[in-house]
């Protein structure tokens, strides 16, 4: 990232009213990272064109390149707040792999929606299409067990390996 965009980014969340834990949200909820100086060149456009979208001065980046896509909501259907969320889990989850997922992040959300909801996604344009308010709470609910799951399994994974490590040493 260039000065340039941090200025940017920066002075666009100012332009918006953001406090600095609303910027880190944003950041995160676009890109999984949780600082601007983590963020690749592709990631720092996403953000950008995000942080333009909400101050209505470009459109939105191509679906293709940001996974999150804030489309006007709809009555009765999964609110864009619900999908920050959901992704925040996904990304919270992901810090708990044993191994890396070579899965895209949208791929990864649609696999959970066939899952747990029994609803058909695909992802990119049209991840969200069928998902109800309803139903978004029951993914939030869901995400938020695989994270406490996933929480636990690492730390007996760690309990595990330092048992073994301080049985080795006798």
């Amino acid at each position: 990232m260039t000065n340039a965009q941090r200025k940017i980014i920066f002075g666009m969340c100012k332009t918006l009213g953001m406090s600095e834990d609303d910027r880190r949200a944003l950041i995160y909820s676009v890109t999984g990272s949780e600082s601007t100086k983590e963020l690749t060149d592709i990631q720092t456009e996403e953000v950008i064109g995000e942080l333009k979208k909400r101050c209505g001065t470009a459109a939105a980046p191509s679906e293709k390149r940001n996974f999150i896509v804030h489309k006007p909501e709809v009555a009765d259907m999964i609110s864009n707040d619900q999908k920050d969320c959901a992704f925040a889990l996904l990304f919270e989850l992901k810090k708990y792999d044993k191994t890396p997922s070579n899965a895209s992040n949208g791929a990864r959300m649609a696999g959970i929606i066939r899952k747990e909801l029994k609803i058909s996604a695909i992802e990119g344009d049209h991840l969200w299409d069928w998902v109800d308010a309803k139903s978004a709470w029951k993914l939030i609910e869901v995400l938020k067990g695989y994270v406490n799951s996933a929480k636990k399994k690492a730390e007996r994974r760690k309990n595990h390996d330092k048992g073994r490590m301080d049985g080795s040493r006798k």
